[in-house]
């Protein structure tokens, strides 16, 4: 059996399809995908992307595709619920646990933490999102 630790209390998971893993695991994605925002409730589109990219989804319609299916309310957003019942999916679990289990590599860690400073860097105005100005620093560079 496969293992992982995640850092939530629990010592370690198991990585099978199991009840366990299939309420555990989503719940781990979905705080690494909200980090930076406090008790978060839902995921945007933006959030959900970066997952279709760790995910290595083809291009941005298949991931658009994959948001739509996953939007059961057809809210815009995704729920802490929907997201868990997406990642549920028979068809997606494989690449959900990929996921988990790349999460907790120090490399990819490495590589997301200069990733946001980065962001927070380029972000002048502290609004959550690069505009073509702030974006336009990191092109000159």
């Amino acid at each position: 059996q496969q293992t992982m630790e995640i850092d939530d209390g629990k010592s370690e998971i198991i990585i099978v399809r199991n009840e366990e893993s299939l309420r555990i695991v989503p719940e781990f994605i979905f705080k690494e995908l909200t980090k930076g925002t406090p008790n978060a409730k839902f995921l945007g589109w933006s959030e959900f992307l970066t997952l279709c990219q760790w995910a290595r989804v083809k291009n941005e319609q298949a991931a658009h595709k994959l948001w739509e299916d996953a939007d059961l309310d057809g809210s815009g957003t995704l729920s802490k619920e929907e997201f868990s019942k997406f990642c549920r999916r028979k068809e997606v679990w494989r690449d959900i646990q990929a996921i988990a289990k790349k999460l907790k590599t120090d490399a990819f860690n490495l590589q997301k933490n200069v990733s946001l400073h980065l962001f927070h860097f380029l972000d002048k105005n502290g609004d959550k999102a690069l505009d073509f100005r702030e974006f336009q620093i990191l092109c000159k560079a």
